[in-house]
Order: structure tokens, then sequence, then C-alpha cells
């Protein structure tokens, strides 16, 4: 599909989202109607409205599914999806090393819950799609004793994996775009890893074990952070985040409560996403789209268990 129509059509998809009426209106419902306003709404269209969050797993396999049959490239999906397939890798990981039962497990993601299984248990990657299976064949190379440790070199070697992949590609358009939203999604990772290490005075080679290789801030700097003085650390992050995020974490070095700096760094990344979405060169539009789906389903997962 043309770019330039591509990313029209998702500008417009945008306005068709869950809009402030449909969450003023969800608000008021008891929770025996919130599931019924949401059908009206094709939110979740195809599951069998019983569970919220098999619900909105629908919600964004659907999103997903629609997205990749626009794009030949599933490169943009399987990067933007990379959490949901981080979470689910280690929930089998560990699964497959305890001999425990898989309860949780999200279906939209990029590998099925059985091929997971068949790789880390059999090291069959046969049912691994094509296009990510050099991934898992590093991944289930590694066996660390310390599980803690197998878990951190699961998500650099993810993380690595996908940004060598990016830099191989011919198609310019998707290769700018995925870069930089991976560039900031692994920054913005690492100040997370930063911050719960620092109020617990880790030691740096504790830190260093548990950083992603950074462009915007690099691990050697985070490493230097690790002893500095808190006001040393928020005037360094003044460099790349904005007001709102570094008085945000200035209160968790004081409360230890991360809630705000999740808030503020959710909307510092939305206007970064923003803003790549005005480029219409590349796939910024669709990727803003997505951005806003994951933030639409966090909308209703919290209006419903908040009543």
């Amino acid at each position: 599909m043309d770019l330039g129509f591509l990313n029209g059509v998702y500008y417009v998809k945008t306005e068709s989202m869950l809009n402030e009426d449909d969450f003023n209106t969800l608000k008021r419902l008891e929770k025996n109607l919130f599931f019924k306003y949401l059908k009206t709404r094709d939110y979740g269209f195809g599951s069998k409205y019983v569970s919220l969050d098999k619900i909105i797993e629908q919600e964004l396999l659907n999103v997903r599914t629609e997205v990749e049959g626009f794009i030949d490239n599933k490169l943009l999906t399987n990067v933007f999806y990379l959490k949901t397939d981080l979470t689910n890798i280690k929930i089998v990981y560990k699964s497959v090393r305890y001999d425990t039962e898989i309860r949780s497990f999200d279906e939209s993601g990029s590998f099925s819950k059985d091929a997971l299984v068949q790789a880390f248990k059999y090291n069959n990657t046969n049912f691994i799609p094509i296009e990510i299976k050099p991934l898992i064949e590093k991944l289930i190379k590694i066996n660390d004793f310390d599980t803690k440790i197998s878990l951190q070199q699961i998500e650099r070697t993810t993380y690595e994996t996908y940004l060598e992949l990016i830099s191989k590609l011919k198609d310019k358009a998707l290769k700018k775009i995925l870069h930089d939203y991976l560039k900031w999604s692994i920054t913005i990772q690492n100040l997370e890893t930063f911050l719960k290490i620092k109020v617990q005075s880790g030691s740096i080679e504790r830190l260093q074990e548990a950083l992603i290789e950074d462009e915007i801030i690099s691990v050697n700097t985070w490493g230097h952070l690790i002893d500095s003085s808190n006001k040393e650390v928020l005037e360094k992050l003044y460099v790349h985040f904005n007001k709102d995020v570094v008085t945000a974490i200035e209160d968790f070095l004081s409360t230890l409560d991360y809630s705000e700096v999740e808030k503020e760094m959710t909307q510092f990344f939305l206007e970064v996403i923003k803003k790549n979405s005005y480029d219409s060169n590349t796939y910024g539009p669709v990727i803003y789209y997505l951005y806003l789906k994951e933030l639409e389903a966090l909308k209703v997962r919290r209006m419903y268990y908040g009543k």
C-alpha cells in the first residue's frame, strides 16, 4: 500500500477510537454492563466478552492483524509489541525451567505459547515465525545458573537483536521510525532499571548487568550516576527529559512511589511518538495509532478495575 495513503488511513483511525463520551459512559456503568457497552462499540470484536483481559487482548490482536495486512514487513509490529513478547518469553522460560504450569499468556504477541514451549523445552524452533527465528535461536542458548541473570540476558539480547534487524532494513521509511522508537524504549527501560537500583543503593556492577546498550544515555553514564548525588542525577536527566518527568523522578527519590514517574514518562513518550507521526515519509502515524491503542487499553483496564 502507498505510504501516504496508509498514513492517511491511520490519521483517520485515531478519530474512531473510544472517545471521552465513551469513557464517561463507561464510568457510570455498573460492571455487569461494562462489557455490553464495549461490545456495542465493537471493542474486542471476536472475543466472548466474559473477561476484560481477553477483550483487551482480542482488541490489540485485531489491530495488529489489520496493520500486518497492510504492511509486508512484520518487523514493525514485532518491534512495537516487543514488551508483550518479552513478558511471554519470560513466562515460558521460567515455566520450562521450573516445570510449572503457564497460567497467563498474551495471545497478541508474536509467538504462540506452544511455539515458545517447543523452543525452550525441546530446542525446536520450527514453529517460530521465520523473521524472528534468529532471536529465539539466541535465547534458547541462555541458561545461567542464576535465573535473574538469565532473564536479564534474555531482555538485553532481545533488544540488541531487534536493533540489529532494524539496521539491516532497506526500507528507509520503516528503518528510521523503528530505530527512533526502539532507542527511546531502551532509554526509558534503562531509566526504570536505574531508579530502582539507585534507591536500593545497588552497585555499579549490578546496574551494568541489568542495563541495555543505550544510544541516548550510555551505559557508562548510567554507571557514573549510580554513585552520584540526587542533584547530579536530576541535572543529567534534564538534558534528555522534560520538567514534568524530572520533577516526578525527584519526588520518587524521596517517596519511592513510582506511579507519578510512570505517568509522566508515558506522556513524554507519547509526545515523542506524536512528533514522529508528523513525518509522512515514515510509518510514524501507524506507530502513533498503535501507541494510542495501548493507552486506550490501559484506560479501559483502570476504569473497570477501579469500580
